[in-house]
């Protein structure tokens, strides 16, 4: 869910100082001081973003479906055996 990607991009700042300072750094260069961000500061926010993304790759807010071959199958001239995942 959205709260269990945010409650693991904060773990990932705390473990990670720089990344809290670089936030801050490109949060007061995008929006002033005076107001909180907006949804349309969002498309400015280049590392906000990276870290969302980056929370996302290692910790998925879904987990991973397994998907396995029923039978033995050819591609591309390689075999792919039976039960491979």
């Amino acid at each position: 869910s959205a709260a269990h990607v945010v409650q693991w991009a904060m773990a990932e700042i705390i473990r990670k100082p720089r990344i809290l300072e670089r936030l801050r750094q490109e949060i007061d260069s995008v929006v002033e001081k005076t107001r909180l961000i907006q949804e349309g500061d969002l498309p400015r926010l280049h590392y906000l973003q990276a870290v969302v993304k980056e929370t996302l790759r290692l910790h998925p807010a879904v987990p991973v479906l397994v998907r396995m071959f029923e039978q033995e199958c050819k591609v591309g001239g390689f075999c792919i055996p039976e039960k491979a995942t």
